[in-house]
C-alpha cells in the first residue's frame, strides 16, 4: 500500500451499533453508536494494526485521517451487529480462494497469533480491569473465549478437531491452516452435513483474524498499569 492509496472501508449498520472494517486488511474493525464513531475509532486503532502487521514484513500504513478512507459499501446491520460483532459477509468475500490467498492468509493468521501468545504473556500476573458493573472476563476467560470461538469458525468450514485436542490451541491453529488448504483444493462444501450455510473461506479467515486481533486488544486496554 503506498502512501497516497486509500483504505476501503464497509459498515455495518445496524440499529444499535455500526461496525467499520477494512476490506482489504483483514482483522481492523471497530464498533461504536455511530458511522462517525466507528471510522474514528478504526482510526485510532490503525497505528496498533500496523504494528502487529509490520512484525511479519506485512505492509500496512496506518490512516491518519477520515480522508484516507473511501467507503465502498454500506451493509444492513443484524441481531450479530447490534450484540457487537461483524456479522455481514460483504460481497468481496464471496469467492473461492487461490494458492495466493493461502499463503498470505497463512501469514496474516500466524503473525495475529504470535501477538496474541505475547499479548497474554506479557499480561500474565497482572490484574485487569473491571467493567463499570464488575464484569469483564478474566485472562484464562479470553483464552477460552478465542479458543471455542475458533473452533465455532471451523464448523462454518465443515471442518472440526477431535473432542480430546479441543483445549490445544496449537492442533486448533494446525486446523485451520489445513483448512486453508482444502479450500485451495475445492474441497469446503457450501453447506453443512445439516444443510446449513457455511462461511465463503476468506470470511473465515477475517472472522478468525478480527476475533483474535480484537481480543489483543481489549487485553492491552485492560491490564492495569
Amino acid at each position: 500500500m503506498t502512501s497516497t492509496e486509500k483504505i476501503s472501508i464497509y459498515l455495518e449498520l445496524g440499529k444499535k451499533k455500526t461496525i467499520a472494517c477494512t476490506l482489504n486488511y483483514f482483522g481492523l474493525f471497530r464498533i461504536a453508536k455511530s458511522e462517525d464513531e466507528a471510522l474514528a475509532s478504526l482510526l485510532a486503532y490503525s497505528k496498533r494494526y500496523s504494528e502487529i502487521l509490520n512484525t511479519a514484513g506485512i505492509d500496512f500504513q496506518a490512516p491518519s485521517s477520515l480522508d484516507d478512507l473511501n467507503i465502498i459499501a454500506r451493509y444492513e446491520g443484524n441481531a450479530t451487529t447490534d450484540f457487537g460483532s461483524p456479522g455481514i459477509i460483504p460481497d468481496e468475500d464471496k469467492r473461492n480462494i487461490s494458492e495466493t490467498d493461502q499463503e498470505r492468509y497463512e501469514k496474516l493468521l500466524r503473525v495475529c497469533w504470535k501477538a496474541f501468545d505475547k499479548t497474554v504473556i506479557n499480561a500474565k500476573g497482572k490484574e485487569l480491569r473491571k467493567g463499570p458493573r464488575g464484569g469483564g472476563r478474566s485472562l484464562e476467560k479470553i483464552i477460552q473465549h478465542v479458543r471455542e470461538s475458533n473452533l465455532a469458525y471451523l464448523r462454518k468450514q465443515a471442518q472440526t478437531v477431535p473432542k480430546e485436542l479441543r483445549e490445544d490451541m496449537h492442533v486448533i491453529h494446525l486446523a485451520i491452516l489445513e483448512t486453508l488448504h482444502a479450500a485451495v483444493r475445492g474441497e469446503i462444501p457450501e453447506k453443512g452435513p445439516r444443510g446449513g450455510a457455511l462461511w465463503p473461506t476468506p470470511y473465515f479467515v477475517r472472522s478468525t483474524v478480527g476475533h483474535v486481533v480484537d481480543h489483543i486488544w481489549e487485553i492491552e486496554d485492560r491490564v492495569l498499569k
